[in-house]
């Protein structure tokens, strides 16, 4: 993927992260305008998660939780892996979305921090917690 990027001269507008030190990943989220996950397989990305709380959308393959994930399409959108003209087509949407300012980070800082708030993640698994003791 990154010698095809730079056969078609798109150095400088697509960044294959890859893995980034803990104290540079506010950094480099902040500096991408969207985030593409092409996984066949995936748990449950904690990189996601920070990508939001951070304000940028995600563009994922329906692997894992990202269907659950991003069920709130201000968050991002889900596209297939098997059909890359169809992922690059979603992935170009959100970009226009971005652009036209339809899509704007402190809307996906809202959407994530009403679902994925520290405070309702611990209630839910304290609700757990009671249910397993009892």
């Amino acid at each position: 993927l990154e010698a095809e990027v730079k056969r078609l001269g798109l150095n400088g507008a697509i960044t294959f992260h890859g893995y980034t030190p803990r104290a540079s990943i506010p950094a480099a989220i902040s500096a991408c305008h969207v985030f593409a996950f092409t996984s066949v397989s995936e748990g449950q990305p904690v990189a996601a998660l920070e990508i939001l709380a951070g304000g940028r959308p995600i563009v994922a393959t329906p692997v894992g939780v990202f269907s659950e994930m991003l069920s709130d399409s201000r968050l991002g959108m889900v596209a297939a892996f098997d059909a890359p003209i169809d992922y690059a087509n979603v992935l170009r949407r959100v970009g226009e979305e971005i652009m036209s300012g339809a899509r704007k980070p402190e809307e996906i800082q809202r959407a994530y921090s009403g679902r994925y708030c520290s405070q309702k993640t611990l209630e839910a698994y304290m609700g757990l917690f009671q249910d397993l003791a009892s």
